[in-house]
């Protein structure tokens, strides 16, 4: 039944949780910050990527096998996972670390801890509020590009490809950038960019310029400057917690995706096929980022 269904799929979204938060709070244990920017550019290959290719790759299987497919798939994909991390990837917190005794007023005054700084309120919610933008555009772009400017199944595949490919291509870009310049510099320098980018977008939509490559362009640009802010803001929130690095990776995550839900619910709530909402949703999410960014440079330089 749909119930039922709804209710496996909450405990699957409770469990399959953990792999980011592990993740992230693994990376942490084993590099420092800077380094850790690095990292995270790798794992932009998975966790970044994965929501836009889910949905065209979900498709793709539907074509050949019925609904219940996509289950199989992602039952055997969990078990090769959990096989791959039960015998590849072995302990990375410190043992002097480890708490000997768990308990929920103790995991209340770590989450306490955490959520106090002010350095990772700002970057977790800058970086959150940028990735929003990237959640807004998956749930609209089908409507917007297909029903608005009527793009084929096909075409609206290879648009979405070319804007995966985007994310891909800066986060390895942020790599190299990342062996020069400091993490902050280059996330300043992204979201500023992004910002102009989403501010054309939504120029170009609500006056028709360039029709759908007036759209288009700035989009995949917005994408792109995503390789560059999701690595650096994860390590700059997650750089002060070397001793609460799963804390702080929960708390981030559900910072994060909590933000991303709201953008793409608004959206989804105000959108249709027109692409002025997705356009200024984006925009909102870059001005809401630099703004924070702004915020907690400012409370570092002072102190």
């Amino acid at each position: 039944s749909a119930d039922a269904l709804i209710l496996w799929r909450f405990a699957q979204a409770m469990t399959g949780c953990a792999g980011m938060v592990v993740a992230r709070a693994v990376v942490r244990d084993w590099c420092q910050p800077q380094d850790m920017a690095r990292v995270l550019s790798l794992l932009v290959l998975v966790m970044g990527i994965a929501p836009i290719l889910a949905p065209s790759l979900g498709a793709m299987l539907l074509q050949w096998q019925d609904w219940p497919s996509l289950f199989i798939v992602l039952a055997a994909f969990g078990l090769f996972c959990a096989l791959i991390f039960t015998w590849g990837v072995p302990e990375s917190h410190p043992e002097e670390r480890r708490d000997t005794e768990i308990s929920f007023m103790g995991a209340m005054r770590n989450y306490r801890h955490v959520l106090s700084h002010r350095r990772f309120l700002g970057y977790a919610l800058s970086g959150g509020l940028a990735q929003s933008g990237m959640f807004a555009y998956i749930s609209s772009s089908s409507f917007v590009f297909m029903q608005g400017f009527e793009l084929s199944s096909q075409q609206f595949s290879l648009l979405f490809g070319a804007n995966a490919f985007a994310l891909i291509l800066a986060s390895q870009i942020n790599r190299a950038l990342l062996q020069t310049q400091p993490a902050q510099v280059v996330l300043m320098r992204a979201l500023q960019v992004y910002l102009v980018l989403a501010l054309l977008m939504s120029l170009a939509a609500a006056t028709g310029t360039g029709g759908l490559w007036g759209v288009a362009i700035p989009l995949w640009g917005c994408l792109a400057c995503l390789g560059f802010t999701f690595p650096n803001s994860t390590s700059a929130a997650m750089a002060p917690f070397g001793d609460r690095a799963g804390v702080a990776s929960a708390l981030l995550g559900t910072m994060q995706f909590t933000i991303a839900g709201t953008a793409s619910a608004v959206v989804g709530h105000i959108g249709g096929n027109d692409p002025l909402p997705m356009a200024l949703t984006i925009a909102s999410c870059a001005a809401g980022a630099c703004l924070l960014l702004h915020w907690v440079r400012g409370q570092s330089a002072n102190g």
